[in-house]
């Protein structure tokens, strides 16, 4: 005990080794348990995932049958839930929107329901309530589609 004493008097950062190796023995722990997780995700969970990247990409290339090629008529934005494909809104519309003067999330609602391609109303609203910000996220799809350049709107 005394020898140990000593040591600590002659060595200051003593405690701060100490913490320091804790801290690391800690975080090791943490990322072997992340690790181990990651390792026992189901089969299932990945054939689920699978599937749900099938079905986009089946979506994807109907929609461009029926619609045009993504990043000129088309836009797909991934969601955790599954894509969400918008076309090009009809002016008419997108000036509405604009005229409406607010882009509250009624406004963006009625702007993206109009250039909806996939899902159906009914599942973007549901992958609405699961993820918030996707309403918004497409509405800048439709928004970018339209021609809104993203200098022009955060004023740079």
């Amino acid at each position: 005990m005394i020898d140990d004493a000593n040591e600590q008097a002659a060595d200051p950062d003593h405690e701060a080794r100490q913490r320091l190796q804790a801290a690391k023995l800690e975080r090791a722990r943490i990322t072997e348990a992340r690790t181990a997780r990651e390792k026992a995700r189901s089969v299932s969970e990945q054939l689920a995932e699978a599937e749900r990247e099938l079905r986009d990409d089946q979506a994807i290339e109907k929609a461009e049958c029926e619609h045009g090629l993504l990043g000129s008529k088309l836009a797909a934005v991934k969601s955790g839930l599954g894509v969400v494909i918008v076309k090009r809104p009809h002016h008419v519309l997108f000036r509405r929107f604009q005229d409406a003067g607010k882009t509250d999330s009624v406004q963006l609602s009625i702007l993206v329901n109009g250039c909806l391609v996939h899902p159906d109303l009914g599942t973007f609203e549901r992958y609405c309530e699961e993820e918030p910000a996707l309403l918004l996220r497409v509405a800048n799809a439709v928004a970018a589609l339209a021609g809104v350049r993203a200098s022009e709107v955060s004023g740079k």
